[in-house]
């Protein structure tokens, strides 16, 4: 199956991630579904192609989600420009780990991240960023020299 290797930076979590048409990928370690990521685009190649990817030579998209990370913690009080696409992608990893099912759909907050939307309904919105960001966080694997172990 091809793959292809997605920069993100969260904060100081950082890395390279390897997505396949259906999704990122993942892996269960030790009873616990994870989402791998790599501090170099040649060790996500190494990694993918021992589990039998095939890995397109020209590297995915970079994703900056810094803003939006401001607006989840209560930084920033509205939502960035883009924050519904990068919070689709913070769901697609929560997904891959198998975690997405108890968590709010972005599709379900479009309205709600606008700066002109109820400043409840925004609140909601950022919760709900929150609890994705969180969940993100905590299912990221750094496998090699990344920020996290």
């Amino acid at each position: 199956m091809p793959c292809s290797r997605v920069w993100i930076e969260l904060d100081e979590d950082y890395g390279y991630l390897l997505e396949q048409p259906d999704g990122f990928f993942s892996y269960e370690r030790r009873g616990a579904w994870v989402v791998p990521a790599f501090s170099t685009p040649e060790n996500a190649a190494l990694f993918a192609r021992q589990q039998g990817l095939v890995v397109e030579a020209s590297l995915g998209g970079h994703r900056e989600l810094a803003a939006l990370v401001a607006f989840a913690e209560g930084v920033q009080a509205l939502a960035p420009e883009g924050a519904l696409d990068d919070w689709i992608l913070l769901d697609e990893i929560a997904f891959a780990a198998k975690r997405a099912d108890d968590l709010a759909s972005p599709h379900d907050h479009v309205d709600d991240l606008r700066p002109e939307a109820a400043p409840e309904a925004r609140e909601a919105a950022r919760a709900a960023v929150k609890e994705t960001l969180d969940v993100a966080r905590a299912v990221l694997v750094f496998l090699d020299a990344g920020p996290r172990d």
